[in-house]
């Protein structure tokens, strides 16, 4: 049951994008014949209810795991081992204070629940827990629509057959087309021989395009992706169309279109608004398929002004129609190379093979500076420089294991670099823990954490409030902006820019963590680095003698060679285009759009040579089994005077 709802959620995704490219397109044909709004919505229905995908370069819509894809397969979020330590001696638990490595290890799932977990952004996705809820709600939904049409067909046992499939009854109010072998069209009792001819030709209509089957088969898509709000608007909207559509197929029959409107008024009136059959209350299910069912006001006014199009306007609705059935009924195919990634993924048996280390539970008294106090001082801006806080999230999106302020000097357009290494020991101080408190969030038992930390236990919420508030006080400077980037923004910006040459290490880079869900595979040498691969470089650390400073330093050279590239004169802008394309929907800032003109001007100023990198002054320490950096006051502050100061 678990992996089917994952699977659904993944379709669901997948229909919500065609949902998106139907609704623009349906709102350039607002005033075109309501027909091809209707074959579009063929194109959402085929993703909510197709147990497979069709693949095509020329479709328009990423498969919903490719947009993932590397995340799931190869998402390297650190490279110390997982994050457990052994409450006993039998049962691993997860901890994040006294976590050494660079993610919370999580339950092994299925492939279809990570998925799902990564594109709906939920932590610790248990679809065991609402699966069955899901299941209920389809469930219920289908034996509504069931118990209604039992309920509707013993009602009309006595009907009357007029002619053909034509059938009278007192029971009913509005014409209907009821059945699915052979379906019949109910009319109510001693009807108007002028409205019969306009109902019937309408319902005929329904008929003979196979209406009822596509409003059925359409309701059970409604009812497996119920939890999904856009699914409920399109289902509404494609009934409309399809009205529409039939009064727009009976009026080319050259009937009288204020005859027929009146028709639609007529019976819409005596429905009343208690009627069992009113519009309100069974637009939405499958039976039956009404004559005066849905959005009365608006279909009057269409049928009064609708005119059979020009030749020309039809061949235009023609080419779109098809070129959205073309682009969206298929998904682009996921590449050779992450192919090869799947094929290449270890076995379930070696993976289950594997044990995680434990991890100490015990930090001594540090003897670095104890965390300030969370009240920002303020501190005047400087009149050319601005300073920058920028994190590269983990996997998990709870740590900042990439902390870096950046200063950029408007007069020399010179950037400044610090990393702040992930291991900095720092101590919460009472203060703080009983703000937390308040907040009813968990701050640590003793205040004793890394500075990477720091957001985790503050949550989305306050995380990175409390990481840029020490730092101001850590570093004694005013951060004017703060960025926030994810692992999928750095692998999209190395891949929209064609990947980055850089020199691996001759004895290369192999590390496999299956609790991470890490695998680094990175022979030594020049060579072009993708998105995945460029991942693991900056990530990894297993076998650096100095740990994260040596990792720092390897990140800030490959930097180096990113921003190269990027600053490339002859493709400059092209870059800073792609560059905006890999970020986009990744990043959470307070840099916004009012801020882009104070500095677009630098841009072409910019050069590669005034880019430079630091790294805190300080050393590793180690301290009961784990490594933690420990910052020189002294040598710091002549360091951060230099860098920041006017």
């Amino acid at each position: 049951m678990n992996d089917i709802f994952c699977d659904i959620l993944l379709k669901s995704v997948s229909a919500s994008m065609a949902c998106a490219v139907v609704l623009f397109a349906r709102a350039l044909l607002r005033k075109a014949p309501k027909i091809y709004s209707y074959a579009m919505w063929s194109v959402v229905l085929f993703h909510l209810i197709c147990p497979f995908s069709i693949e095509s370069a020329a479709a328009l819509l990423p498969k919903p795991e490719s947009v993932i894809e590397q995340d799931v397969l190869n998402t390297l979020t650190g490279s110390d081992g997982p994050a457990y330590y052994y409450a006993d001696d039998k049962t691993p638990s997860k901890t994040v204070a006294a976590s050494d490595g660079d993610d919370s290890a999580a339950a092994p799932q299925s492939a279809n629940a990570y998925y799902a977990a990564q594109i709906f952004n939920i932590e610790n996705f248990t679809p065991a827990s609402i699966s069955w809820l899901w299941a209920a709600c389809v469930a219920f939904l289908c034996a509504f629509a069931v118990v209604r049409y039992i309920r509707i067909k013993s009602m009309l046992f006595d009907a009357v057959r007029v002619y053909d499939n034509i059938y009278s009854s007192d029971k009913v109010i509005m014409p209907f087309v009821l059945g699915i072998i052979k379906p019949r069209i109910y009319v109510p009792l001693n009807m108007k021989a002028n409205e019969m001819d306009y109902v019937i030709a309408h319902e005929r209509t329904h008929i003979s395009r196979r209406d009822y089957l596509t409003s059925l088969i359409a309701f059970f898509a409604l009812a497996v992706h119920c939890f999904n709000p856009l699914i409920w608007i399109c289902y509404h909207l494609m009934i409309r169309d399809m009205e529409m559509s039939c009064d727009e197929a009976v009026l080319n029959k050259n009937l009288d279109a204020y005859g027929y409107s009146q028709t639609l008024l007529n019976c819409t009136e005596r429905t009343g608004a208690s009627s069992g059959w009113s519009a309100g209350r069974v637009s939405w299910t499958a039976y039956p398929i009404m004559f005066g069912s849905v959005n009365i006001k608006n279909r009057v006014k269409n049928v009064l002004r609708y005119k059979k199009p020009a030749w020309w306007i039809a061949a235009l609705c023609v080419g779109l129609t098809f070129a959205v059935a073309v682009g969206c009924a298929a998904n682009k195919p996921i590449s050779a190379e992450v192919i090869s990634i799947i094929d290449d993924m270890p076995s379930d048996e070696a993976i289950a093979a594997i044990t995680p280390t434990p991890m100490p539970t015990q930090i001594p008294k540090p003897t670095s500076t104890p965390l300030p106090n969370m009240t920002p001082s303020p501190t005047p801006k400087p009149d050319t420089k601005t300073n920058f806080l920028v994190v590269g999230e983990d996997k998990s999106g709870a740590r900042t294991d990439v902390i870096l302020a950046v200063c950029f000097d408007s007069a020399t357009a010179q950037f400044d670099v610090v990393s702040i290494p992930r291991d900095t020991y720092v101590v919460m101080p009472k203060e703080t823990i009983a703000e937390m408190e308040e907040l009813d969030l968990t701050p640590p038992h003793s205040g004793k954490m890394k500075i990477n930390e720091i957001n985790a236990y503050g949550g989305k919420e306050h995380g990175m409030k409390y990481l840029r508030q020490y730092m101001e006080e850590f570093l004694g400077i005013n951060l004017d902006y703060e960025i926030e980037l994810n692992l999928k923004a750095f692998d999209s910006v190395v891949d929209e820019l064609g990947g980055v040459y850089f020199d691996v290490p001759k004895r290369g880079l192999y590390y496999n963590d299956p609790y991470q869900n890490l695998y680094i595979n990175i022979p030594g040498g020049y060579q072009l680095l993708n998105g995945k691969q460029a991942e693991g470089l900056v990530r990894y650390r297993a076998s650096y003698n100095n740990g994260d400073l040596d990792r720092i330093n390897v990140q800030q050279e490959f930097m180096k060679a990113l921003i190269e590239q990027v600053l490339d004169k002859e493709n400059i802008f092209a870059n800073a285009v792609d560059v905006l394309k890999g970020i986009m929907g990744k990043v959470r800032t307070d840099f916004g759009i009012t801020d882009i003109p104070k500095y677009v001007g630098y841009i072409g100023d910019i050069k590669a040579e005034n880019v430079r990198f630091h790294t805190l002054p300080g050393e590793a320490e180690y301290f009961s089994g784990g490594w933690y950096f420990v910052h020189d006051e002294t040598e710091m502050e002549e360091f951060i005077k230099e860098i920041f100061a006017e």
